[in-house]
């Protein structure tokens, strides 16, 4: 017996056989009759629809007239001339850089408009407004540098004059300077002993003769790049007061002040002592050369420190001199190898509790000499002759005028090294830097940049008054 399926599939069947019959005239033909005219009409939709997005997508980025960019404070840019424009009022006001367009709508979202010049040909134009001088390319928030950075001492110019070379490259390969060597340097008339981070001046050239220093020639350098390093205290003597008169009695026998001892200890490690009027104080190696500069100390130990023994020591009055902690416990020996394919470089890192770190190194002097010349005041000896930032690249910086304080101007440093005070946290937001940490770097560093324009807001809606 059939079913309700059964019957279904008669139904078809017959249906079937009787408009082909009627279409073509055979109810036995084997092709369905309009195959192809709907095979034809479904491929012809398919163009029509691929044609219509085509279409769409031109006109998306081409602009075909569309006028959706009329928003005001809308960031405009011509296609066919890379023309910028700020639509305001109703007028396209050209823009004199990116970052004053950004500036001048400031609380916009800072996205670019492309639109064909047909779309803008009708559009009434009015006067350039924007800051002079304001940076057209600026760095990513995630291009910005956070140290360290590269103070190098190098030759520049046709003399060959002693000049400094700033770089926020990261990618320089340096060479740490080992902490035992230092080197002896000249800028400004004065010389300096730099080891690590700090600069320690010699004023009696006495003073080379007993650190091991007398053959060495100096090596010249700016007073920009001596700025790079932390002030140590002078290379002298510590004072002695009484030089001559007695001394405490050492070992049961009678002393005077000025005089120097030794003893060795049973570790085999000499210590040295100076005798002081009110008792026996140790001095290191580097007080010791510096103590027999002094023509009267040296007077008073014809033959250098005598020798005492350990009890002599222990039983005398203990007294001390001036504090050693900033100078080099034994005589720094000199750093070999600035050979002119090395240049000597202070490396800087930054921290907002500690303050500036730095310590020496050595880079190749290629590098330091493809770096970017800036425009230098040559009146001012505190700038960077050049300056090397990273493609693209760039600092948010505060200027910090001591370790741990937390407030100072703000500046903008980009891959052109100039740096462009921003004026509050809404021009910092405006620019797109708003979740950005900044930098705490020492104004005496940051006095080695160039300069720009102040960014704000009001001076980027101002009007270029040039005809």
């Amino acid at each position: 017996m059939s079913d309700n399926r059964d019957r279904l599939h008669a139904h078809q069947f017959v249906s079937g056989r009787l408009v082909t019959a009627l279409v073509t005239g055979d109810p036995d033909a084997q092709e369905q009759p309009m195959r192809r005219s709907r095979m034809g009409g479904l491929i012809g939709l398919v163009l029509a629809l691929l044609v219509t997005a085509g279409f769409g997508v031109y006109g998306l980025i081409a602009g075909g007239g569309s006028d959706s960019w009329q928003e005001p404070g809308s960031i405009v840019v011509e296609r066919e001339t890379g023309t910028r424009y700020l639509y305001l009022d109703g007028e396209l006001r050209p823009a004199l850089n990116y970052s004053s367009a950004l500036l001048a709508v400031a609380g916009g979202d800072g996205s670019v408009q492309l639109v064909s010049r047909s779309s803008l040909d009708k559009v009434p134009r009015g006067r350039p407004i924007g800051i002079p001088g304001a940076p057209d390319a600026m760095p990513g928030e995630g291009a910005l540098s956070s140290g360290p950075w590269l103070a190098c001492g190098a030759q520049v110019g046709e003399s060959g004059e002693a000049g400094l070379v700033v770089s926020l490259d990261g990618g320089w390969p340096t060479e740490q300077v080992p902490e035992e060597h230092a080197v002896l340097v000249s800028g400004g008339g004065e010389t300096f002993l730099a080891w690590q981070d700090r600069r320690l001046q010699i004023r009696d050239p006495a003073v080379l003769v007993a650190l091991g220093y007398r053959s060495v020639p100096p090596m010249p350098v700016s007073a920009a790049w001596l700025n790079a390093l932390t002030a140590g205290p002078d290379l002298v003597a510590p004072e002695v007061t009484g030089q001559g008169k007695a001394g405490v009695p050492l070992g049961g026998e009678a002393t005077r002040v000025g005089e120097l001892f030794t003893v060795g200890t049973p570790g085999g490690a000499t210590e040295q002592y100076l005798m002081r009027a009110d008792g026996l104080a140790p001095v290191t190696d580097t007080q010791l050369a510096l103590l027999l500069v002094d023509q009267r100390i040296a007077e008073l130990n014809p033959d250098g420190p005598r020798p005492t023994t350990v009890a002599a020591v222990a039983l005398a009055p203990e007294a001390t001199v001036a504090s050693s902690a900033e100078l080099p416990r034994t005589p720094p020996r000199p750093v070999q190898g600035l050979d002119g394919t090395r240049e000597l470089c202070v490396e800087l890192s930054f921290d907002q509790e500690r303050g500036t770190e730095g310590r020496l190194v050595t880079v190749s002097a290629d590098r330091v000499a493809a770096a970017r010349p800036t425009a230098r005041d040559p009146q001012d000896g505190r700038m960077a002759d050049r300056v090397q930032v990273p493609p693209g690249g760039g600092a948010l910086v505060m200027g910090q005028s001591a370790p741990g304080v937390e407030t100072g101007t703000v500046y903008l440093i980009t891959d052109l090294g100039v740096k462009y005070p921003l004026g509050g946290d809404e021009v910092i937001s405006a620019l797109g830097f708003g979740q950005a940490a900044r930098l705490p770097v020492p104004t005496t560093v940051l006095a080695m940049f160039p300069t720009g324009p102040a960014l704000n807001s009001q001076a980027a809606r101002t009007e270029e008054t040039t005809p």
